[in-house]
């Protein structure tokens, strides 16, 4: 088990000695920190130092991988815009807004009845028998001519029943 730990120790205190040779050298180191730890699979070679195999009671299978924290994730790369001030020899690409197409929706007919115009002044054919006069004063009418024959008295024309 300590070989393991020897072995895990070496590796982290490779990776933190690169780093602080790096800082040493003047490169900043920029990192985003990921809430969760990654772990990759790195293959270490197991060498017995004991020349007799001896059997050591391990509670799991031992195999010839150990799982291995990566300090991740590595320097992300920063990248900033600078503008040139000095000539350059070759020309520099500049970006060309290109024209894009997008279709636009052609106005297909409808097929539905139109709504015809009506004029309010002029007058239109009504299809009834008889013409329909439309007059502003009401007719009143005073006398009904009734024709009472044989049923009332007298010969007048406004008879009445027994009148």
């Amino acid at each position: 088990m300590m070989k393991y730990a020897v072995s895990i120790f070496f590796v982290l205190g490779l990776a933190l000695a690169q780093e602080h040779v790096r800082e040493k050298r003047g490169v900043k180191i920029i990192t985003q920190k990921i809430p969760y730890p990654v772990y990759q699979k790195i293959p270490v070679p197991v060498v017995s130092k004991v020349p007799v195999p001896v059997k050591i009671p391990v509670p799991y299978p031992v195999t010839n991988t150990i799982t291995i924290p990566v300090p991740k994730p590595y320097p992300v790369p920063i990248v900033k815009q600078v503008q040139v001030t000095r000539t350059v020899d070759r020309p520099v690409p500049v970006g060309v807004k290109t024209p894009v197409f997008i279709p636009q929706p052609v106005p297909q007919p409808v097929p539905y009845p139109q709504a015809v115009p009506i004029k309010i002044d002029t007058p239109y054919p009504v299809p009834y028998p008889k013409p329909i006069i439309i007059e502003s004063k009401v007719p009143v009418i005073t006398k009904v001519p009734y024709f009472a024959g044989t049923l009332g008295g007298g010969g007048h024309d406004f008879g009445g029943f027994g009148g």
